[in-house]
C-alpha cells in the first residue's frame, strides 16, 4: 500500500499548502482582528497544532495522488 509513494514531493507540496494557509490567517488577523485575531497564546498553539495535523494530512494525501497519477501515465503510455 506504502509502495512507490514520493514523500519528498508530497512533503514539500503539503508545506507550500500550509505555508499559505498560515499567511492568509496571519494577513486576515492583521485585517480583520475581532474575526481572525490571534489575540492570545493559546490560539496561536491552537493554529500551529492545526497546521501540524494538517501537514501530515496533506502529505499522505499528496503522496497518494501523485502515485495514482503516475500509474494512469503509464497505462496510458502503454
Amino acid at each position: 500500500m506504502f509502495e512507490d509513494l514520493n514523500w519528498k514531493w508530497a512533503a514539500r507540496r503539503a508545506a507550500v499548502v500550509i505555508g499559505i494557509y498560515l499567511a492568509l490567517l496571519y494577513v486576515l488577523s492583521t485585517i480583520y482582528p475581532e474575526s481572525f485575531g490571534l489575540q492570545n497564546r493559546g490560539q496561536i498553539v491552537s493554529l500551529l497544532i492545526n497546521a501540524a495535523f494538517f501537514f501530515l494530512i496533506f502529505t499522505f494525501v499528496y503522496a497518494f495522488v501523485e502515485r495514482s497519477r503516475r500509474r494512469r501515465l503509464a497505462e496510458m503510455n502503454k
